[in-house]
């Protein structure tokens, strides 16, 4: 991949990172208004390990397609 093509997937990443981590900080400030903390805590997570996850797998199965393919046997 080209220097510069790397540097700009990495600012949009980088970006939608933030706004992503920005919107979960306001959902959850929103919830613990109308919920106990405890709860809301709890529930933010659970969608974290699930989100962890999920993209442990996709990146796994991309890593597994990716792979070049063996050699067979004689």
């Amino acid at each position: 991949m080209d220097p510069a093509e790397r540097g700009r997937v990495l600012a949009v990443q980088s970006s939608g990172l933030m706004v992503l981590q920005g919107l979960g900080i306001l959902g959850g400030g929103a919830l613990a208004e109308v919920l106990p903390p405890g709860p809301v805590l709890a529930l933010a997570a659970v969608c974290g390990l699930c989100l962890t996850a999920r993209t442990a797998i996709g990146l796994r199965r991309a890593a597994v397609s990716l792979r070049p393919a063996l050699p067979q046997g004689p």
